[in-house]
């Protein structure tokens, strides 16, 4: 087990040293990954807010999260219980780490070149859907992202 987290823990060090490695994540295939993705982004930016430079955030980070923050239908199948029949959203944790992710890169980039990325019509406009969101976790997120973007 010792040997397992020093494999991980020198990973995570070869990741943080390489941003596009970082970046990557961000267009994997697999959900849970970029899932992940948005989790390093939201943790590690308030303590490393040089992580991702102007231009690493306007070509992959913001599109990145305004991905993750989107609803995909796909994503949603119906369960059946017998009698019951319910909606499950696979998408759903992820979105909810999208918005987390944008209230941390809204929060991080004051006085920053990088300000007007977050603060765009685009950002207002995945915030108000966040808003509109069914789940009461999502809708308390975007409400948490609002304050910055003024």
């Amino acid at each position: 087990e010792e040997s397992w987290r020093r494999a991980v823990a020198m990973l995570v060090r070869e990741a943080l040293n390489s941003p596009e490695g970082i970046l990557e994540l961000f267009k994997d295939t697999d959900l849970a990954v970029r899932q992940q993705a948005m989790v390093l982004l939201y943790t590690a930016m308030p303590y490393h807010p040089g992580l991702f430079d102007d231009a690493a955030l306007k070509k992959a980070v913001v599109p990145a999260i305004y991905t993750a923050v989107t609803p995909d239908p796909k994503l949603v199948r119906t369960v059946n219980f017998g009698p019951f029949k319910q909606d499950v959203d696979d998408g759903l944790p992820l979105r909810r780490a999208g918005f987390r992710a944008l209230g941390v890169v809204i929060a991080s980039t004051k006085g920053h070149a990088s300000r007007q990325l977050v603060t765009s019509p685009q950002s207002l406009e995945k915030l108000a859907g966040g808003l509109a969101d069914s789940e009461a976790d999502v809708a308390l997120l975007a409400w948490r992202g609002l304050p910055g973007v003024a």
